[in-house]
């Protein structure tokens, strides 16, 4: 009987926690991957409804392309005046909305 004492003391001295104290360079590093998480979660969000919001706005600016030859008049159209119709034009927004969208941004602190 005293041997199983012996051995279970023993075992419980050989399987206890070491005594020391908490790690805390891995603490930190738990902890600034933790809040790099976060921000890219959130980053992440925000480039979606950014994608959705700017695919939205082309798919509106294409299907505005689509339909404004079907509305103009059919009157002869001199060739100055060309340039100046709701098809040209809408087709200048969208490469000015382009061009400004396409421009890098300056990088968040």
């Amino acid at each position: 009987m005293n041997d199983e004492l012996t051995a279970d003391a023993r075992l419980a001295r050989l399987l206890a926690r070491p005594e020391r104290p908490p790690d805390e360079m891995f603490v930190g590093r738990v902890e600034r991957a933790r809040v790099a998480e976060g921000r890219m979660a959130r980053d992440r969000r925000g480039a979606w409804l950014r994608f959705l919001t700017e695919a939205s706005a082309a798919a509106a600016m294409a299907a505005a392309m689509l339909a404004l030859p079907r509305l103009e008049p059919a009157a002869e159209a001199s060739a100055a005046l060309t340039m100046f119709n709701p098809t040209v034009a809408a087709a200048m927004l969208l490469g000015l909305w382009f061009a400004l969208a396409g421009r890098p941004t300056a990088a968040k602190g």
